[in-house]
C-alpha cells in the first residue's frame, strides 16, 4: 500500500472517531432546546391549572378528592396535544388552607443524543397558588322575582343564590357582608322603615260607602276572550258575560269598606335621583294599596354577615309582578352605601384603607315591561325609557367603584341582552345561563372574583 493510501485510511479513521462526539454535541444542543421548550410549556400548563384550582378554593362544597380531580383535569387540558411527551399522574397537595400545589413529571424521546445512549429526556414542573380575599367585602344580590320566575326558575335561583352566600361569608371574617334586593316593578324597602327620615309614607286609611247590588242575576250570553300575558308572553283565554237577566233579582245594600295600607314599596324619586344615591333631603315616597298587588312581599335585607338571615330570606322568595330593573339596581347601590337610606356599609375611608371590594350581582330573566310614570310609580310600558334608565343606573353604580356582575337567565330578547351586557363591568362579568348548573356556576364565579390568587414556590 502506498503512503497516500495509508494516509487516507488514517483520515477516515480519525473522522469516524471525531464524528460521534460532534454528532453528540449537536444532538445535545437540539435535545436540550426541545427539553427546555417542553418544560416551559409544562410549567405554563401547571401555572394555569394551579391558578384556576386556587380560585375553586372558595367553593366549600367541593371535597378534597374533587379538588384533586379538577386540578388534574386542568393540567392535562392545558398541556393537550403534546404527543411526544408522556406525563406521569399530577401530584396535588394542599400545603395550607386555601392553597394548592401541583407537581408533575414527564419524559420525551431524545433525537440525536440517542447515539450516546440517551433515549429519553426528563421534564418536570411545579407550582403553588394561594387564594386570598379582602378582609372587607360588601355585596348586594339584586334578584328578579317577577311572575315569569314562578315555579322552577325561582327554585333554581334560591339554590344558586344560597350557594353564593355560602361561598362568600366566613364566620371568622365579620366584615364580609351581603345584602339582598328582590325586585319586580317596585322594590319593598321594608315596613320597618316607615318612619325613617329618608322616606315619606302617608297614613293608612279606610273608606266606607253603602253599595247596593242585584243578587240572583243570571248570565244569558257570554263570549270568549283571549290575550297575551304581559310578562310571560303566554296565550291566555277566558270568558265574559255580555248579557244579564236580573228580572228575578233582589237588591241588597250593605256597607263596603276599602282599606289602603303601606306594604313596604316606594315610588322612584324624580329624575335623575331615581337612579342616584344622593340628595336624601328628597324623600322616597311610599304608596298605599288595597292589597300588595304591585308590591313584592320580599323586602330588602340590609348588609349582614349572618348566613341564616340571608338563607331564610332567599328561601322565602316568591315570584309575582312585572319587571322594572332600574329600581332593583338603584336600591342595590343604596344597600352598599355607608350613608342613608341604609347604613350597614363601612365608612368610605376605612373601607379604602382595608382595600375593600364591593360587588353587585344582578340576576334577571327578561326584558323591562314597566317604565316610570309621572307620579313616580312604574306603571307605564315604555320599554325604551326603562332600558335607558337601566343603563343610567348601571353607570352610577360602576362610577361609584362597585363591580357589576350580570346573570341573564333564559333571556332571548336581543335588545335586552345588549343592555345587560352593557351594564356589566366587563364582558367577563356577564353570564348567559339556561339551567341550574350554569346559574350556580355564574353566582360562584362572581363570589370568586373578589379574591386574589398568588403563585408561590
Amino acid at each position: 500500500m502506498s503512503f497516500w493510501g495509508k494516509k487516507n485510511g488514517n483520515v477516515a479513521m480519525i473522522f469516524a472517531l471525531v464524528l460521534v462526539p460532534v454528532v453528540a454535541i449537536i444532538g445535545f444542543g437540539i435535545d436540550t432546546s426541545r427539553q427546555h421548550s417542553a418544560a416551559q410549556q409544562l410549567q405554563q400548563a401547571v401555572d394555569g391549572a394551579v391558578l384556576s384550582s386556587a380560585r375553586m378554593m372558595i367553593d366549600t362544597t367541593l371535597t378534597q378528592t374533587e379538588r384533586e380531580a379538577l386540578a388534574t383535569t386542568l393540567v392535562l387540558a392545558n398541556f393537550a396535544d403534546k404527543d411526544d411527551v408522556t406525563l406521569e399522574a399530577p401530584v396535588v397537595t394542599f400545603p395550607e388552607p386555601n392553597a394548592i400545589r401541583i407537581s408533575v413529571a414527564g419524559t420525551m424521546p431524545s433525537t440525536a443524543t440517542s447515539v450516546i445512549g440517551v433515549s429519553t429526556l426528563d421534564i418536570a414542573a411545579s407550582a403553588g397558588a394561594r387564594f386570598t380575599s379582602p378582609s372587607v367585602i360588601e355585596a348586594a344580590l339584586v334578584l328578579d322575582v317577577t311572575g315569569s320566575m314562578d315555579g322552577g326558575p325561582i327554585a333554581d335561583l334560591t339554590t344558586a343564590a344560597k350557594a353564593f352566600v355560602g361561598d362568600l361569608l366566613d364566620t371568622s371574617r365579620p366584615d364580609i357582608k351581603i345584602g339582598l334586593v328582590p325586585f319586580a316593578e317596585h322594590v319593598n324597602v321594608g315596613i320597618g322603615n316607615r318612619n325613617a327620615d329618608w322616606i315619606d309614607v302617608p297614613a293608612d286609611y279606610s273608606t266606607t260607602e253603602n253599595v247596593c247590588t242585584d243578587t240572583g242575576c243570571v248570565c244569558t250570553s257570554e263570549t270568549t276572550t283571549s290575550w297575551t300575558h304581559h310578562e310571560t308572553g303566554a296565550p291566555m283565554t277566558g270568558t265574559s258575560c255580555t248579557n244579564w237577566d236580573c228580572s228575578s233579582s233582589t237588591e241588597v245594600c250593605e256597607d263596603d269598606t276599602d282599606t289602603f295600607e303601606w306594604y313596604g314599596c316606594v315610588k322612584s324619586r324624580a329624575k335623575p335621583y331615581n337612579v342616584q344615591d344622593t340628595r336624601w333631603d328628597i324623600d322616597a315616597d311610599g304608596f298605599l294599596e288595597q292589597n300588595p298587588g304591585d308590591c313584592p312581599s320580599d323586602a330588602i335585607v340590609p348588609l349582614t354577615n349572618v348566613e341564616n338571615t340571608l338563607d331564610t330570606a332567599i328561601d322565602g322568595l316568591t315570584a309575582n309582578g312585572s319587571t322594572y330593573i332600574p329600581a332593583g339596581l338603584a336600591w342595590g347601590q343604596r344597600v352598599l352605601s355607608p350613608d342613608a337610606p341604609f347604613i350597614g356599609a363601612m365608612d368610605a375611608a376605612t373601607f379604602a384603607s382595608n382595600n375593600g371590594k364591593k360587588l353587585l350581582v344582578l340576576m334577571s330573566d327578561g326584558a323591562n315591561t314597566r317604565s316610570l310614570n309621572t307620579d313616580g310609580k312604574h306603571t307605564l310600558s315604555n320599554v325604551a325609557d326603562a332600558n335607558t334608565e337601566t343603563l343610567a343606573a348601571c353607570t352610577e353604580i360602576k362610577t361609584s367603584g362597585i363591580d357589576i356582575f350580570v346573570i341573564a337567565f333564559n333571556v332571548s330578547d336581543a335588545d335586552t341582552i345588549t343592555m345587560l351586557q352593557s351594564c356589566a363591568t366587563t364582558f367577563t362579568h356577564y353570564s348567559a345561563v339556561t339551567d341550574l348548573a350554569s346559574l350556580t356556576a355564574a353566582f360562584k364565579s362572581a363570589a370568586a372574583s373578589v379574591g386574589d390568587v398568588v403563585l408561590f414556590d
